[in-house]
């Protein structure tokens, strides 16, 4: 068993010390008690006040963030809005046709695409869309508070503003053109700090490569037949048109004699499909026409036979 430890030990001849040891009962004045009371709800209030203080900066922080992350969501969703597009598109052989939303008709050749900004049209009232390819365009007059609103199309490094007419934008790889067929459009060529005006039976070719252009006057139904499924031959040679077949039906046209390509040809083909537009030609040239795989191969007629 431990041994207890006597608390006198200090002090072994002085016990009756601690006897004589007594409290006293001091009073505190009001005015001591009033300052000290005082002071305690001081240092109270300055605690809350501070945790009140941090409370308010959380609560601020947070707001902010709030306010933030709205603002993030916000223009994100701006941006995916203003830089979604609507768009129709064409394969090799088919021919489109849509109407936009302020009534205009667009026909769309083959192997196409056309495309437009929803958020433009209906709420900042611009009418302007983007071609790759090539179509053909009926404009109507819009207006919005009495104003004309122009329409514009965008080809490439071409761009073509309309208020209400009928013309052809095509743009391709080698070349950018617009064939007017009524009304009257301004075309913006890059080369040039003006806009060329057209007017009907005009056509601008533009070449992206060497930047050259050109306005000459044209039949616009050679360059727009293909909207009512039929190529008009008039003035073409035979080699002209294995483009316009490339293009169309994504088919490589093989020339067995070289010289064929300068073939002149009249008149007009049906353009619905690649077979019919064969058989067309087998009987305006006399020339043996044959589709193998991807190509089509033209060389001369070895014997009398029928495709």
């Amino acid at each position: 068993m431990k041994k207890k430890k006597n608390i006198f030990h200090d002090f072994p001849d002085d016990k009756g010390l601690f006897k004589k040891v007594g409290f006293r009962h001091v009073p505190i004045s009001e005015t001591l008690k009033a300052r000290e009371k005082e002071r305690l709800f001081s240092e109270i209030n300055i605690r809350e006040g501070d945790r009140q203080t941090e409370k308010d900066q959380r609560w601020m922080i947070a707001k902010v963030w709030r306010v933030a992350a709205v603002l993030a969501v916000g223009m994100l969703l701006g941006f995916l809005a203003f830089s979604y597009e609507s768009s129709f598109d064409t394969t090799y052989g088919q021919i489109g046709k849509e109407i936009l939303p302020d009534g205009s008709k667009v026909t769309l050749n083959s192997n196409s695409t056309l495309s437009y900004s929803p958020l433009k049209w209906y709420v900042l009232k611009s009418r302007e869309v983007s071609l790759e390819g090539e179509a053909f365009f009926e404009v109507k007059k819009y207006r919005v508070n009495g104003q004309p609103v122009k329409f514009q199309v965008k080809a490439g490094e071409l761009t073509v503003q309309v208020l209400g007419t009928a013309f052809n934008v095509s743009n391709l790889r080698e070349m950018e053109s617009v064939t007017l067929q009524e009304g009257k459009v301004a075309v913006k060529i890059p080369s040039k700090e003006e806009s060329v005006t057209m007017n009907p039976g005009e056509r601008v070719e533009y070449h992206p490569a060497s930047g050259q252009f050109s306005l000459q006057i044209v039949d616009p139904e050679s360059y727009i037949s293909w909207k009512d499924r039929y190529i008009l031959l008039d003035n073409m040679t035979l080699g002209e048109l294995a483009q316009i077949i490339e293009r169309t039906y994504g088919k490589k046209v093989v020339f067995a004699d070289e010289a064929d390509k300068e073939i002149a040809l009249e008149g007009k083909v049906p353009s619905d499909e690649l077979t019919v537009l064969i058989r067309a030609l087998h009987l305006v040239t006399g020339l043996d026409i044959r589709v193998s795989g991807n190509q089509v191969i033209i060389r001369k007629q070895k014997d009398n036979s029928q495709i």
